[in-house]
């Protein structure tokens, strides 16, 4: 994984002020503008791009290494190399490109752009990996109709460094459904296990900036809401997939850290939440680790267990019964042990009622409230459960 560390821009900057930015008659500070010529390379500039028309689309650029030496783009706040040129129109998928260089001489860095070859709009930029490694970048829910802009280039953030021969693999798969916060799958109950067999289609759009010191890419989402037991998140993958787990409050438009971990530097990670409060939305997200570049996510499986939540699923409560759910009126509640009491809260964690009992079984009464979901919390003699209800 490449990171660009100060002494390296220190060296950098030495060189352009030291004239050698001049002596190539390259000015990285300014965006590039391109001298008329005639390029051995067909899609050696923008206006001549390749279009992507269908997918999914295979092409090797055999004639990579003889593309012109042209320049620095800075429409991207990491300057790039102006290399080789694609174009493909968005259709409302995550639209993923793959670019693997034929040389391990030939690091390669990917730019995705929008907009036109006269005024170009950075979308992004990727470069992970080392000389000789491919590079990912997702599109996700591309823009129907948006034209986007390709380049590959090999990366030098001063040097104009001539390209090389490469292959370069596009596809379009639908956007995974929690590809973003606004999107987050709602966990209701626990025990919870789910496989994300489509993590490699989620886009790649940034970092979560939410903890302090913290940044972590912006994954795969998850949500649920506390019912004060204790919850534990594990995310499980395979050895190529670096994750970083985190954990906040809040609303999807401002996040508020409760914990993040990246424990290891593959394979799972581990959350904790001690005494969930009564009430709050959670919200997961299973990233991939980089600091400093939003690395493309992976497939993985994640499961959430309770110490006594909102699932009637663990082998403790194997007994106990909730019905009907959704309800339109009243709840009716059984278990071998007797009940105490019946608590109901909304979302918000404020009590809506509360009933004493004393009794293996009770009706809660819910015509009262108005349509939406509940928590319910059950205090038995020894132990206590929560469930979530739906209230028609």
């Amino acid at each position: 994984m490449k990171k660009t560390t100060l002494g390296m821009l220190f060296g950098f900057g030495f060189l352009a002020t030291s004239g050698f930015a001049s002596a190539s008659n390259i000015d990285p500070t300014k965006p590039l503008k391109k001298a008329t010529a005639t390029f051995a390379t067909s899609n050696d500039n923008c206006a001549t791009a390749m279009a992507i028309t269908e997918f999914p689309f295979n092409f090797f650029q055999s004639d990579g290494a003889d593309a012109a030496n042209d320049g620095i783009s800075t429409t991207c706040l990491n300057a790039m190399n102006d290399g080789l040129w694609f174009t493909v129109e968005g259709n409302g998928n995550s639209i993923a490109i793959t670019v693997t260089p034929e040389s391990d001489n030939y690091d390669i860095q990917l730019g995705i752009f929008n907009g036109s070859c006269g005024a170009l709009s950075c979308v992004g930029v990727m470069d992970v990996g080392f000389s000789g490694e491919s590079e990912t970048y997702v599109i996700g829910t591309s823009e129907i109709g948006t034209t986007y802009y390709i380049n590959v280039g090999h990366y030098h953030p001063v040097i104009d460094q001539p390209e090389g021969n490469f292959t370069i693999n596009v596809t379009s798969v639908p956007t995974p459904v929690n590809d973003n916060c606004a999107g987050a799958i709602e966990i209701v109950s626990f025990p919870y296990t789910n496989e994300q067999t489509d993590g490699t289609a989620a886009s790649t759009d940034g970092f979560v900036m939410a903890c302090e010191n913290w940044e972590m890419n912006d994954g795969l989402w998850y949500t649920f809401t506390g019912d004060g037991s204790s919850i534990e998140i594990t995310v499980t993958t395979g050895e190529e997939y670096d994750i970083s787990l985190g954990v906040f409050t809040g609303t999807c438009e401002n996040l508020e850290c409760v914990e993040t971990v990246d424990d290891t530097v593959s394979g799972d990670e581990t959350i904790l939440i001690a005494n969930s409060v009564m009430g709050t939305v959670y919200y997961i997200n299973v990233g991939y680790y980089d600091s400093f570049d939003d690395a493309p996510e992976g497939n993985f499986t994640i499961n959430l267990t309770s110490s006594g939540g909102l699932g009637t699923n663990d082998k403790e409560f194997q007994n106990f019964t909730a019905y009907p759910n959704p309800v339109k009126d009243v709840l009716n509640l059984s278990y071998t042990e007797n009940i105490s009491n019946v608590e109901v809260f909304n979302l918000l964690g404020q009590k809506m009622l509360a009933k004493s009992v004393d009794a293996t079984q009770t009706q809660v009464d819910l015509s009262g409230l108005s349509s939406g979901s509940y928590l319910v919390k059950v205090t038995f003699v020894t132990t206590t459960k929560s469930l979530k209800v739906v209230k028609q």
